[in-house]
């Protein structure tokens, strides 16, 4: 049973900075973490509700080598 008082934690994978849109869902009162495709780890994954990605991602170094 989820506790109606947590803050629903949001994961953001952009690789545009989203910093100050995550600043901004902190502020409505969600825990907000922003990361690049490159960044991503599965820890990320783990400690989250719901996960928001780009459309579009265009920077990403490591699929580029693939």
């Amino acid at each position: 049973m989820v506790k109606q008082s947590c803050k629903p934690r949001v994961l953001i994978i952009d690789d545009d900075d989203m910093e100050s849109y995550a600043m901004a869902l902190e502020t409505m009162g969600v825990r907000a973490l922003h990361v690049t495709p490159n960044e991503l780890r599965a820890a990320h994954l783990e400690s989250v509700d719901i996960i928001l990605i780009d459309e579009f991602l265009k920077v990403w170094p490591d699929r580029d080598k693939l």
